[in-house]
């Protein structure tokens, strides 16, 4: 799906959200324009404090091996920001695959890590390394990040059986958060895939897939799907959006582009749905169930995101008492904006709620 094809020989792709500082000075507004023979990483080194600083090293890293390197003798108190560039070469560069990393290695002639930027796909290979995706690391990813992220949730426990003796499905929540703030590009939904197994298993199963249900019964399995409402930035999730497949669990294919590449694109702060697991797919398994839930975009520039949950069902409800009603008095949800905290729509959170035990929450 990632295909790198030159349209021109001068295309410039802006990529501002990957950038770490530090307390001093930091790499920010890293542009990319592509020519025949390179690709040419444009950026701007920043003083944050606007004080005077001497003998600076920036280092360019592929693959964390450093390959070139600029030094700034000094820059006056007062001057925030300075332009530099860094070339490299198309030939054994791969841009999809390679790590960049731009680096501030030295201030006042002093060795540190003072801040840099790196490409978009370092993330997901130092999760692979430390063995952190693929079932290996079950926590949900709660924190909020700069710029467009991914989140996937379901109940950490759960009443196994409905009110009938019945296996009850497992909601998984997928949300899409920020996509607005992208900068330069569209974020381009592709495909999400899910995949299940015993927390007692090593491996998981096959990718869940329903390519043999018609489509009435395939779109009656998602809920608390995000709707048309302008007023609180939220887009609608489209049932004509999405099909299933014969490879994916669900796949997206309101948009396509001239390649051919088909996806659903999302450029607004908020794009959600529940899928539901259904009980077909749960008869015979163990009471704690690992869940690998991976959001895959058309965009080259963006990885896969692969998220790990870990569900506990029980057929026992939670102890009660007459007249008492369990519940949280402290839980956030999308109303929750700001840099450090967010959560997950009140719709979604209510399904999940109830199968936890709970009987009412406060957001």
């Amino acid at each position: 799906m990632r295909q790198l094809i030159l349209i021109s020989f001068f295309t410039l792709i802006s990529i501002l959200s990957f950038a770490h500082g530090g307390e001093f000075v930091t790499i920010n507004n890293v542009n990319i324009e592509e020519t025949e023979t390179s690709y040419i990483y444009h950026f701007q080194f920043k003083n944050i404090n606007e004080r005077a600083l001497s003998d600076i090293r920036i280092d360019l890293l592929i693959n964390s091996k450093p390959v070139q390197f600029i030094e700034i003798k000094s820059i006056k108190n007062r001057e925030r920001y300075t332009d530099k560039q860094f070339t490299i070469a198309k030939d054994g560069f791969n841009i999809v695959e390679d790590v960049v990393q731009i680096e501030i290695t030295e201030v006042y002639g002093k060795k540190s890590h003072w801040g840099g930027w790196h490409s978009p796909n370092l993330t997901f290979k130092k999760k692979i390394a430390m063995g952190r995706l693929r079932g290996r690391d079950w926590t949900t990813k709660q924190s909020n990040t700069l710029y467009s992220e991914s989140y996937a949730d379901a109940p950490w426990r759960m009443k196994k059986l409905d009110e009938n003796g019945n296996i009850n499905s497992i909601p998984v929540h997928c949300y899409i958060h920020d996509a607005h703030k992208l900068v330069g590009l569209t974020l381009q939904l592709d495909y999400i895939n899910i995949r299940i197994k015993n927390s007692t298993a090593t491996n998981f199963g096959p990718v869940l897939k329903y390519n043999m249900l018609n489509d009435a019964a395939f779109k009656a399995m998602f809920s608390s799907k995000s709707p048309n409402d302008p007023q609180l930035e939220i887009q609608e999730f489209k049932d004509a959006s999405f099909t299933s497949s014969n490879d994916y669990t669900m796949d997206f294919n309101e948009d396509s582009d001239f390649f051919g590449d088909d996806y659903v694109e999302v450029d607004e702060p908020y794009y959600y749905f529940t899928f539901n697991i259904p009980a077909t797919d749960l008869v015979g398994m163990e009471d704690i169930i690992d869940l690998e839930v991976t959001f895959s975009f058309a965009n080259f520039t963006i990885d896969d995101e692969t998220i790990g949950l870990r569900v506990f069902r029980s057929s026992d409800d939670l102890p009660s008492l007459t007249d008492w009603y369990r519940g949280d008095t402290h839980l956030h949800s999308l109303f929750t904006q700001n840099s450090a905290e967010t959560g997950l729509p009140i719709e979604a959170t209510i399904e999940a709620a109830k199968l936890i035990g709970l009987d009412w929450f406060t957001s």
